[in-house]
């Protein structure tokens, strides 16, 4: 009975301290679950494509978060497994807020991902959509401009065209950090689909141009001047040129054939290629940039004059010189280049 009496007494003790270590290792679990962000500001991690468990554990380490790595590599794993969910790549955001399950659960839903404020500037073309996509996204310029070239996307937005250029919108937009190329293009699209409804569509409807003869218009006149002001005078010129049968004899749309933006010289003038406005008549075959909603209005909006040419002034201000025949032109641009060696001399 004794020896009975005995066992059992150990059977409690042992029972008792297996409950305590229980108890213990579960409040040390809890503790580490529900530790925060070290530190009093918010830090960005981010978790590369291919990335294994054990690398995005240690990443973590590095911040402070997920120690010990012995307990968070399994601890992710069968969290994976039991809510059959994926880790989410990008860059994440975490405030000192945030403890250790909060990022366990962001990371395999993707809720925290960092958002990226991106900015278009208007009169940027498909290469520059594509670079600024690649520096401020991560993302794949090459990618991005192959699918501007992609022939089912093209005709999916019933563009009469080779390329989506002149049908991005430029604006400033949030993105997720290296979001996918066809999903920041299919936004920029949309965009443009909604900016052109609201303020074009009706009246697109009362011109002598089809939309993308429009956009195409807008795109030079968006790329001869940097001035609002300006353009519909600018739109004008060019109107006055289409109606007389003249070259148009835009700079912009043989800098754009050659794919230099740069001085133009005589052989540059002769290149052949339809973009060329100085040898081929009419408007180029697409716009030459995504134009502001100023230059899209200018297209549909041409101020009545007789002007038939413009050159810069050749100062600061961006304006321009407009002309009613070829002398007084020449005059302009003769002002123009003493205008030009003033202002290397200073």
């Amino acid at each position: 009975m004794r020896r009975r009496r005995k066992k059992s007494g150990i059977w409690l003790k042992l029972s008792i301290l297996i409950l305590l270590v229980v108890s213990g290792c579960s409040y040390v679990f809890y503790r580490t679950l529900v530790k925060t962000v070290p530190g009093e500001r918010e830090i960005f991690v981010t978790i590369e494509k291919n990335s294994s468990i054990s690398h995005i554990v240690k990443t973590f380490n590095k911040y402070g978060i997920f120690e010990p790595d012995w307990l968070f590599v399994p601890l992710a794993k069968i969290y994976m497994e039991l809510t059959g969910s994926k880790v989410y790549i990008g860059k994440y955001r975490f405030t000192p807020e945030n403890t250790n399950l909060d990022i366990l659960r962001a990371i395999f839903s993707g809720k925290q991902l960092s958002i990226v404020k991106v900015v278009f500037p208007e009169g940027i073309q498909l290469t520059d959509f594509a670079s600024i996509a690649k520096r401020k996204l991560n993302i794949d310029s090459a990618e991005f401009i192959r699918l501007c070239y992609n022939d089912s996307l093209i005709k999916a937005n019933q563009i009469p065209s080779n390329s989506l250029e002149g049908y991005l919108m430029a604006d400033t937009y949030e993105f997720f950090w290296e979001e996918k190329p066809i999903n920041v293009i299919k936004r920029l699209l949309q965009e443009h689909n909604r900016v052109w409804q609201a303020n074009f569509s009706e009246e697109a409807k009362k011109s002598s141009l089809s939309k993308h003869q429009i956009l195409t218009l807008a795109s030079i006149i968006e790329a001869e001047t940097s001035v609002p002001d300006e353009r519909a005078r600018v739109s004008g010129v060019y109107y006055n040129r289409l109606r007389l049968n003249w070259n148009m004899e835009s700079d912009p749309t043989v800098q754009y054939a050659i794919g230099k933006r740069k001085r133009l010289t005589y052989t540059d003038l002769e290149y052949k290629n339809p973009y060329n406005t100085y040898i081929y008549k009419g408007l180029p075959p697409g716009p030459i940039n995504s134009p502001s909603k100023s230059s899209i209005f200018a297209a549909l909006n041409p101020e009545k004059h007789n002007y038939l040419f413009f050159v810069a002034v050749g100062d600061d201000s961006g304006l321009h010189k407009f002309s009613t025949n070829y002398n007084q032109h020449l005059r302009f641009k003769s002002q123009f280049k003493k205008n030009q060696r003033n202002r290397i001399a200073e």
